[in-house]
């Protein structure tokens, strides 16, 4: 609990006058440090925390989190798990759309895995319109 604490704090400092992209990037360094926490076996606070202030957090930080996050835990997922990974998700669908490839892959292959109706709605928003086909962003 302490190491997370410090964690929290360090992840919600802000530097006066200090460039919003670099503000990012030191809070992608810190959730790397989080992700550790996750895996050993502190995931469900973990979740919490950043459910609780999802809010408060760019997109494109919630979908690097719940990638780092993703690619240590396999199928099946506890519902406990999976739920508040769904309503990140849900918050941050738009990031999703405009994140690097291999994070839409890293979504697409999480959601495929959920049998939820929520998890099928948000795998649908992932289609594009158009072709019926997924979103394909270079």
């Amino acid at each position: 609990p302490l190491v997370f604490a410090a964690y929290k704090d360090s992840f919600e400092s802000r530097v006066p006058d200090f460039p919003p992209e670099k503000q990012i990037k030191l809070q992608k360094m810190v959730i790397n440090r989080i992700a550790v926490l996750a895996q050993l076996d502190y995931v469900l606070p973990v979740l919490n925390y950043f459910d609780a202030k999802k809010e408060l957090i760019d997109e494109s930080v919630i979908v690097y989190f719940l990638c780092r996050l993703l690619a240590q835990f396999d199928a099946p997922y506890p519902t406990e798990f999976y739920t508040p990974v769904l309503g990140l998700l849900q918050h941050a669908i738009d990031g999703v759309k405009v994140a690097k490839e291999k994070d839409v892959m890293c979504v697409r292959d999480f959601l495929a895995r959920v049998d939820d109706d929520q998890a099928r709605a948000l795998g649908a928003m992932l289609v594009d319109d158009a072709t019926g086909s997924p979103i394909s962003i270079d």
